[in-house]
């Protein structure tokens, strides 16, 4: 990503409409508001896929951290 508003946008409107599709047809989910309409629609339900993004720029010395980093694709 070249930076954080581009992926912002392609974490609400192409990953978490997919996901949030993915998991209605897997888990029976509730329709959401961004599958119906393919993005986000900023909607306030307790499910909602995209109700906590997380970004770290500092480690606290006393929490532990592990990152892993995969040199492919593996979906979206």
């Amino acid at each position: 990503m070249e930076d954080l508003d581009q992926a912002f946008n392609r974490v609400k409107n192409i990953a978490a409409p997919l996901n949030a599709k993915r998991l209605r047809e897997e888990c029976g989910w509730e329709l959401l508001s961004c599958v119906e309409i393919g993005r986000c629609v900023d909607c306030n339900v307790e499910n909602r896929i995209c109700n906590v993004t997380t970004i770290i720029e500092k480690k606290r010395r006393a929490i532990g951290i592990s990152i892993i980093i995969v040199g492919e694709e593996l979906g979206l």
